[in-house]
């Protein structure tokens, strides 16, 4: 576990500087501050960390970038668009599946009980 976390970060601190460049940001007109400003440390975070979890998530579920920023763009928060692809890919569901029935129950609902749950995922779902 902590090989794939450090593998992780690893991966994402290499993309981000290179997709941190305004002239990679392609039409996406979301974030106004996409380069590093020595003035302003902070201002181009949101857009370096949304890049690099659009990366890992890719990477990780063969997803392909522009379906997971299209849905954020359309109101999909980010939490959930990452835990419908990691807990589809545990349970065999598709993470469509999963987010459509986000919108009407909770996590906890729809995957307490499942199967093959790690047990912090499961203590944090019995948690609310």
């Amino acid at each position: 576990m902590r090989h794939a976390a450090a593998l992780a970060l690893t991966a994402a601190l290499a993309a981000a500087p290179a997709a941190a460049g305004a002239e990679q940001a392609g039409a996406c007109h979301c974030y106004q501050d996409r380069t590093f400003d020595p003035e302003r440390p902070a201002a181009a975070d949101p857009y370096i960390l949304a890049t690099a979890r659009s990366s890992l998530v890719s990477a990780a579920f063969g997803v392909a970038k522009r379906e997971l920023v299209g849905a954020v763009m359309t109101g999909t928060a980010a939490d959930d668009l990452l835990l419908a692809h990691w807990a589809g890919a545990r349970l065999g569901q598709a993470a469509s599946a999963l987010l459509s029935e986000r919108k009407v129950r909770p996590w906890s609902s729809l995957l307490s009980g499942a199967a093959g749950l790690p047990g912090p995922i499961e203590a944090a779902l019995k948690a609310g």
